[in-house]
């Protein structure tokens, strides 16, 4: 982010959220998002929302489909 920001993240099978992430990222650094528990192998949508400290209704929307496999 270009400013300081207040992110959501959330870990979504199909409609239903399955994991839920908040907290705050400092301008020009990175951050990364771990979730505490393990998920069951399947198909997930990733969403991140990107919200600006100083003007929330500035915000800022990404997702990636992401694939869960089981241990090899």
């Amino acid at each position: 982010a270009d400013e300081d920001a207040r992110f959501e993240a959330g870990l979504y099978k199909g409609r239903k959220r399955v994991a839920r992430q908040v907290g705050g990222v400092d301008a020009y650094r990175s951050r990364i998002v771990r979730f505490s528990k393990r998920f069951r192998p399947g198909r997930y949508t990733f969403r991140v929302t990107l919200k600006a400290e100083l003007n929330g209704a500035r915000k800022s929307s990404f997702s990636a489909p992401l694939r869960i496999t089981g241990r090899r």
